[in-house]
């Protein structure tokens, strides 16, 4: 089956930022695809992803990464977040990272992420997500587990549409 990716926004951050959201989000598509490319300021190892401005116990992931020589893997529940790469590898380093969140409007089933990313010259990351309600997804937000997002980072929104 065909699909295609449509453009819904796109945001680039002109200074530091604490927090990206991405509201009003119609449920006309089947899927969301979230890009981000760019980088964390000084103490922040993790980007976050936030559905509807849910920062409860209802995220679960599990994760594995590999820098090419070794790999490792965990998982965590009842979360406040989806957390993304890059992880303890400090700040300012360039990460790109792409999330697809799943039947984002179905509201009989509890929405799940698949998201890949790297860093320059450090991990490659796959982590498996579940937000544990069966609202529909209208505002996804992007932030830094502290810190901020850097300048200059570039975070994309797209609609899935399949054929």
């Amino acid at each position: 089956m065909a699909s295609a990716q449509v453009a819904l926004a796109t945001t680039t951050l002109g200074s530091a930022a604490s927090t990206v959201t991405f509201s009003s989000i119609p449920a006309t598509y089947r899927d969301l695809r979230l890009v981000i490319q760019g980088s964390l300021s000084a103490g922040s190892n993790y980007f976050k992803l936030n559905f509807n401005g849910d920062g409860g116990a209802n995220y679960n992931y599990v994760f594995m990464r590999g820098d090419g020589t070794s790999a490792t893997s965990g998982s965590s529940s009842n979360d406040v977040s989806i957390y993304q790469t890059p992880s303890s590898i400090g700040s300012g380093v360039n990460t790109m990272i792409t999330a697809d969140i799943f039947d984002y409007g179905q509201t009989d089933k509890h929405k799940s992420t698949l998201t890949r990313s790297h860093s320059d010259g450090v991990y490659v990351w796959a982590i498996a997500g579940r937000w544990a309600s069966t609202s529909a997804i209208t505002s996804v937000a992007v932030a830094a587990y502290s810190g901020n997002l850097n300048s200059g980072t570039v975070i994309s929104l797209y609609g899935i549409v399949s054929a």
